[in-house]
């Protein structure tokens, strides 16, 4: 019965935070990014040869918001607040990359540190929701 209990309340929550997401940060940065063109079209404010990797950053900031909602919901870190902030900042690592015309040859060890840190944060989170704080 309390299993029961338990699920209907995350469907619940799932229902309420589907809802409540919207597309005001992809917004936000589409208009900084048309911002940004518009200023060098006409001043010429020299816009990094790199530009469409800002195009990149959208979805980080989409799964930055997710994250952000998710424990905002949840009133704690979740294993799915995790991930979704993985996520981002594996993203986000890759548009920076691209951004500023790094070295893959350099950094392509950052993207398996995100990762790691992303499958432990997970796991503590799985053996929390189990009841298993001690390792």
């Amino acid at each position: 019965m309390t299993q029961e209990i338990k699920d209907l309340k995350d469907e619940e929550q799932e229902k309420v935070w589907r809802g409540s997401v919207s597309g005001w940060i992809p917004g936000l940065v589409l208009i900084t990014i048309g911002l940004l063109f518009l200023l060098n079209n006409f001043f010429d404010v020299g816009l990094i040869e790199n530009w469409w990797a800002l195009f990149i950053l959208i979805p980080a900031l989409v799964k930055l918001n997710e994250a952000w909602r998710r424990y905002k919901l949840a009133g704690h870190w979740t294993g799915a607040a995790g991930s979704a902030l993985t996520g981002a900042l594996i993203v986000g690592a890759v548009a920076m990359i691209f951004l500023f015309d790094l070295n893959w040859g350099l950094f392509w060890p950052v993207l398996l540190i995100i990762f790691g840190v992303g499958i432990l944060l997970k796991q503590g989170y799985s053996l929390e929701e189990q009841g298993i704080t001690n390792c």
